[in-house]
């Protein structure tokens, strides 16, 4: 009697557990389709994306002109550099050295016009009849970076290296900020073996941020970088700003 009581008590022991296992059967499903169903709808997801969109939208014109500003800074903190180096150079080695500049008339490469320069130097020592055939670059050419040119109208008098001034020469090694290396005329900014200018007082570079378009500037920006150079060949970087405003 012991055995069959335990065996009727196992028995329905088992059919309690299958019981509840079949009560208990909906309520998990439900849990596991409320799991299948967890993340975004699809209105959801158009929602978000027309946030992003929207702030994307604000700050990309502020993103822009903080990648133009920066590309401005390093143009100028890069020219800057050669330019003490090209009178470090001048006072070290005791001969005229010079910073060379392409324009509208020494290439008809549009990348390179108003948006390149290189470090010339005159070896001064080799004879009594030295010429520009005695120099060599100290430099390759370096082009400025995209969306930055050297702005040829902005000035100070006759301050801007651009602006030239004067008549031509034949001869000596450079005048009215000119240099001819072989048969070509280049806009130059010179430094004496003494570290001084060839020009008095001032001589300016003014970076801005443009493009030439059938060889007139066109700002994009009111706002630029000059550098100065006085006449004992000490330089520094100041802000400008454009009083006619961009162009475009």
């Amino acid at each position: 009697p012991l055995i069959i009581y335990i065996h009727r008590f196992s028995r329905s022991t088992q059919c309690l557990d299958y019981t509840d296992n079949l009560s208990y059967a909906p309520h998990m499903q439900k849990e596991e389709n409320r799991v299948k169903r967890g993340g975004f709808t699809l209105a959801e997801l158009l929602v978000v994306l027309v946030i992003v969109g929207v702030i994307f939208a604000i700050t990309l014109p502020a993103l822009t002109e903080l990648t133009g500003q920066s590309r401005l800074d390093g143009a100028a903190n890069a020219l800057h550099a050669t330019i003490k180096m090209a009178r470090q150079y001048a006072l070290a080695h005791n001969q005229p050295t010079y910073l060379v500049f392409h324009d509208d008339q020494s290439t008809a490469d549009a990348n390179l016009t108003f948006r390149s320069y290189a470090v010339f130097t005159i070896d001064t020592h080799a004879g009594l009849q030295t010429t520009q055939a005695d120099g060599q670059f100290l430099t390759d050419w370096n082009v400025l970076p995209s969306g930055i040119v050297f702005d040829n109208e902005t000035t100070d008098g006759q301050s801007n290296v651009f602006i030239i001034g004067g008549q031509g020469w034949n001869g000596g090694f450079n005048r009215f900020r000119l240099l001819r290396i072989e048969t070509i005329s280049y806009i130059v900014l010179g430094f004496r073996p003494q570290g001084t200018t060839f020009r008095s007082y001032k001589n300016d570079i003014h970076l801005t941020k443009g493009l030439y378009r059938d060889d007139t500037l066109v700002r994009t920006s009111d706002e630029g970088l000059r550098i100065r150079v006085n006449n004992m060949g000490r330089s520094h970087i100041t802000p400008t700003f454009s009083t006619g405003g961009a162009d475009e």
